[in-house]
């Protein structure tokens, strides 16, 4: 039977890592796969995402760095055991990894300098797409839930929206003159999360 664990920041520090590759549904259809990596320490926390074009992760698309502060706070009123917690953002980061990917943002004239396959760029004040700027979401909304499973191996949750919330921002989103970042999304404590993602990370 799984032990539930009521978070604390000494129960997050250290490395978490995804297990397998996950599924990323896109909002027009589409899939993406992506590998995650967290480091928590008392005062801090960053998290790695790698994106891939297939399920085996041979294919890279691009690499998202995050890091800053965190605030963990009450229960959460929608997931029983779960953790609401406030990612205080520092710098967000980009980086290309096929060189498809990297003609696109030099195309779409994003950041000051070239886009080059492998070297990561700073996105903190601009953004880039997907990414927000600080400045648009110096805050992420979520929740945290640790489980304990029957192998004695810990399982770190992170919030996932339901279809309706996911619905709402994306009719903020249209409805906004900057897209994603101006919507009412992540960057909104109203729209924490009200339930959790399918993939844990596991402790390293």
């Amino acid at each position: 039977m799984e032990e539930i664990i009521m978070i604390k920041k000494a129960d997050l520090n250290g490395k978490w890592q995804s297990k397998e590759s996950e599924t990323l549904k896109n909002p027009d259809g589409t899939v993406m796969y992506i590998k995650r990596e967290a480091v928590f320490s008392e005062d801090s926390w960053e998290i790695l995402i790698k994106t891939f074009m297939d399920e085996a992760a041979e294919v890279p698309l691009f690499t998202v760095r995050a890091n800053g502060s965190y605030k963990l706070g009450e229960e959460s009123d929608d997931v029983p055991s779960a953790t609401c917690v406030d990612f205080e953002n520092t710098a967000r980061y980009v980086t290309p990894n096929n060189g498809s990917m990297a003609e696109m943002l030099n195309h779409a004239a994003v950041g000051k300098v070239g886009w080059k396959v492998n070297v990561e760029q700073d996105v903190s004040k601009e953004g880039c797409f997907l990414v927000p700027s600080i400045e648009n979401c110096p805050v992420e909304y979520d929740l945290l839930k640790i489980v304990t499973g029957e192998v004695e191996r810990e399982e770190l949750y992170f919030g996932d929206y339901t279809p309706e919330q996911r619905e709402d921002m994306q009719k903020a989103s249209k409805n906004s003159k900057n897209g994603f970042e101006a919507s009412q999304g992540i960057c909104a404590p109203e729209n924490r999360p009200q339930t959790l993602i399918e993939f844990p990370l596991l402790r390293v």
